[in-house]
Formats: C-alpha cells, structure tokens, sequence
C-alpha cells in the first residue's frame, strides 16, 4: 500500500513514531544546492572491497567517494574514468595510460595507487564477487602514468574487470581498517550516521571541472519500500532507488513525480540441484518448460519486467540471440513428453526454497508450485529466511532454490562463468551439483579468445549447450525502479543488469530550482 504525505503523517504521529531524522534534513540545509537519495539499506561500508552489506546503496555511497579506471556508457560501452586510454600490448598485456587526476586532498594518483587497488581487490578477505579474477593479475608500473596488467593467457575480460562495479582506485597507503579512505569521487564524506544517514560535499578536486553540479548529496536509509516511497511523496527526498513495483503506476501518476525504469534490471532464476531427481536432464527440462513465466510477471511484478525464456544476455548485445531468448515455452505436450522420458510419468515429488520475508521470492514460489503441479509434480515448499535458504542450497538440501541478482559487469564471459556452468561453487540461484560435457572446456576457450567474431560463436555454443541440458533456468527479468520528484534533472540509468546502481552516475545531477 502507497500513502499520500497527509495520510503517512497523520498516521505516524496517531502511532506516536517519529521518523528517523535524516529523513526531515532537508528542513536545516542551509545549501541551496543539496540532493537527497532514500535508499534501501544503510550504505555501510564507505570502504570498497571492504566486507559489510551487499546492497546497491553501499556500492552507491562508495561511487560518490571514489571514482574507476574504466566505467560503462548509457548504452554498455567501455569508457575511460582515470585512464585515459588502454590497448593490448600482446596477447597477455593490457597497457593503461591515466589522466592527470588528483584525490580529493590534492594528492596526484599514480599508478602505483592502481597496482595497490587491483592488488587489494584481489585479496582472500575482499567483499568483491569476482576476488579470484582480481587475485590473477599481475601489475607493472612502468612510470607515474603507466601501468601494465598482465595475464597468465589471453584475457580479453581484463578491462571489463576494470570497469566492476565494485572496483574503485584507492590511495597505496589506505587503511582499510578505517571508516573511510582517501578518494577522488565527486565527493568527500562530512559526516554520518550510522544506520541513518550520510551526508557528503563537493569535492573541490573532481577530476571533471565544474562538477559534480550538487554541494551537497544526503543518502537516508529507509529499510521500509513504503516509507521510503512516501518519503519521495511528502518531499523529504529528491530521488529513491527501487520503487515498490505495485506502487509504480501510483508514483508516476502523482503530480511532480516521475519513475525511470529498466525493465531488464536484474535476475530472477531457479537453481536446480542436481544431487536429486534433477540430475536427470529430462527432468530439468520439464520443470523448466513447465513454468508459465509471464504470469510470474504479470502476477508478481505488476505487469513489470520480462519473462526469461532462455540465458540472460543484453538485448541489442553481440551476444543476444532471440532463438534462445526463447527457448523455453509452456508446452504441455513437450512437458509431458519430458517426464515420460525422465521415467517420472506417474509423478514426481520436489522442494522448492525460499526467502519467504521476500513477498516477490515467496509469491514466485506458490506460483511455480501451481505451475508444476498441473503436470503431476508436488512441489513442497520450504520458506526460510534468505541466510538459512542460502545455506540449505550450499549444503544442497532440497532439489529448487529461488535467487537472482544483477551484473556486476557487462562481459558476457562474467556472465557465463557466474549463471550458466552448475558445477561450480554454490551460488544464489545458479543450478549445482552437476556437470554439462563438454562446458568448462567451452567456457575456458572463450575466456581467451581475443577475436570477437570466434568468441561470439563460443558464447553461442555456451548457450546452447547450457538450455540443451536444462543447466540454467531463468523466471523472469525483474524490473528496476527508480522515483524522483521532477524538479530533478540528470539522473542517467544504466542498461540492463547494471541499472540497479544506476545512482553512482550522481555528478551530473541537479534540482532545477538552483
């Protein structure tokens, strides 16, 4: 449920709350030109890599502090941040080449600060996903302005890499340990706190003159969507993250209020293990035929987002292919014929995990449970909390745990590596406990393949093997939503699975009022 600002307030003060008060700031600025972003969780830590919450607004507040060697375009290109160019040397050596950028204290980065970084990202204690892939890089300052990244084989993901969203260069002598370190963002952190808010100023140094077009940016936490929602409403905030997709329509429908939408924004998919019945291939397929993924849409998302039909690949991308776009269909024929193959004609017994506090994991549950259920399938549901339904699929107690996620870059082979191969660690929502013939052999041929036209091919032939044995089942593309009041401008979003931190491009945003 949505509420008018006259209704949230009348109701909280009939209760007796008192919200937090960051969420009343604006009232005492006494900066024009300040910004407000309500958030999904308190955004904790300002240190990247550094372990603490997985949220977007961690990675947001951490994109305000401190800035990238490369960074992706609207439309998923790669883009020099600090560097100001880069190129192959040879098959196994990226050069980079950086601007003249200082941190905020006035301090020149060298390059000697992005060996320090990479190194640092790529340690055993760092929160980054892809930690291993940073850990096999080697450096070479060559001077102040030059570094070279070199690799054991071919690597053409080394720049994407560079571009992860949760990469930032950091000063060589940061303390870790520190509630903040030495950046170069558009901002500098002047005070917080915790599990409030947190306000940052301009940074006098920023690397891009005449901006970032705000004084001021105040992040505030509202863990509730709907509080956060009617925060927007009463213009306590200029901008939140993730708007509840039941109340989209409402927010946009609302006088000086507009919703920005990705409706490719992030993963829902269905892991399947295959310890159990699921090690049957006939078997994968069928349950994955069997769901009728648009009424998960239509039902659970409000009629937001897209069904996946297939492997999760950028529309508009080189490696996009409609025909596996949609691969699977809700066939009864080819569903039975399945199970009649998979020797399960007579029935079939399964679990299905969920977090069941999250209302759109839990409704997706019941749903695929009817779906199933309609050929024979009982499915027991298991509605757990999200760290106990996590650990249960680590352990792989049960046969289908419901995850997702989004993308940390846009290279496919991150992608692939990540969703696609089942015998790999347990990861949430990615199948496991299987092998695929012939897959990892693929996969290690298109992690270094340098030419494009034959790494495409591969990531085809990936593709195709993974949905000809049911190793990767998609629901649906969730929808990413943002609300701003009208008033301000410059708010970007990324494409695709990048959109959900589509906060962190904050320079150019402004309130047309200034």
């Amino acid at each position: 449920m949505l509420v008018d600002r006259r209704t949230f307030v009348k109701t909280m003060a009939a209760a007796g709350l008192v919200l937090p008060l960051g969420s009343f700031s604006a009232l005492g600025q006494s900066s024009t030109k300040s910004i407000r972003a309500g958030v999904t969780a308190y955004p904790w830590p300002f240190v990247p890599a550094k372990r603490g919450t997985g949220a977007a607004a961690t990675y947001f507040a951490q994109s305000l502090l401190h800035i990238q060697l490369l960074q992706y375009d609207l439309s998923g290109s790669l883009i020099g941040i600090l560097a100001e160019s880069w190129e192959l040397e040879n098959e196994t050596t990226w050069v980079f080449k950086l601007r003249d950028v200082k941190f905020s204290d006035g301090t020149p980065i060298i390059a000697d600060d992005v060996r320090w970084s990479i190194e640092f990202a790529g340690r055993t204690e760092s929160a980054l996903p892809e930690a291993t892939a940073f850990a096999q890089l080697k450096t070479e300052v060559v001077d102040d302005k030059t570094i070279k990244i070199v690799t054991d084989r071919p690597n053409p993901s080394v720049p994407h890499l560079m571009a992860h969203q949760y990469f930032f260069i950091l000063h060589r002598d940061s303390d870790t340990e520190a509630d903040r370190v030495l950046g170069a963002g558009p901002f500098v952190l002047e005070s917080y706190e915790r599990g409030v808010n947190a306000v940052f100023v301009r940074n006098p140094n920023y690397y891009r003159p005449g901006y970032p077009l705000a004084d001021r940016f105040e992040v505030i936490a509202y863990l509730d969507e709907n509080l956060r929602a009617s925060a927007l409403l009463a213009g306590d905030v200029d901008i939140i993250e993730f708007v509840p997709w039941g109340a989209a329509a409402s927010v946009a429908a609302t006088p000086g209020m507009a919703i920005e939408q990705q409706g490719e924004g992030s993963l829902l998919t269905l892991a399947m293990n295959g310890q159990g019945p699921l090690g049957n291939v006939h078997l994968r397929k069928a349950v994955a035929n069997a769901i009728r993924r648009q009424e998960i849409v239509d039902t659970v998302f409000f009629g937001n987002g897209a069904p996946m039909n297939g492997t999760p690949r950028m529309r508009g991308s080189a490696y996009y292919w409609a025909e596996h776009d949609n691969f699977y269909r809700n066939d009864p024929d080819l569903v039975r014929s399945l199970l009649q193959e998979g020797g399960a004609a007579e029935g079939l017994e399964l679990t299905l995990g969920a977090a069941g506090e999250l209302g759109f994991y839990r409704e997706s549950a019941v749903l695929i449970q009817n779906h199933l259920q309609d050929y024979g399938i009982k499915v027991n549901l298991q509605l757990t909390d999200l760290p106990t339904m996590q650990e249960n699929q680590r352990r792989g107690a049960g046969d289908m745990f419901i995850g997702g996620g989004g993308a940390t870059t846009l290279d496919p082979m991150i992608v692939t590596r990540g969703r696609l191969d089942p015998s790999g660690p347990s990861v949430l929502g990615r199948s496991l406990n299987f092998t695929v013939d012939g897959l990892a052999a693929l996969i290690e041929q298109a992690e270094r393949e340098t030419n494009e036209e034959k790494r495409r091919q591969l990531v085809y032939d990936i593709d195709q093997l993974v949905l000809d044995n049911g190793a990767f089942c998609g629901l649906v593309y969730r929808p990413t939503i943002f609300g701003r009041r009208q008033e301000l401008e410059g708010f970007r979003l990324w494409p695709w699975m990048l959109s959900i931190l589509s906060l962190c491009l904050s320079d150019e945003m402004r309130l047309n009022t200034w």
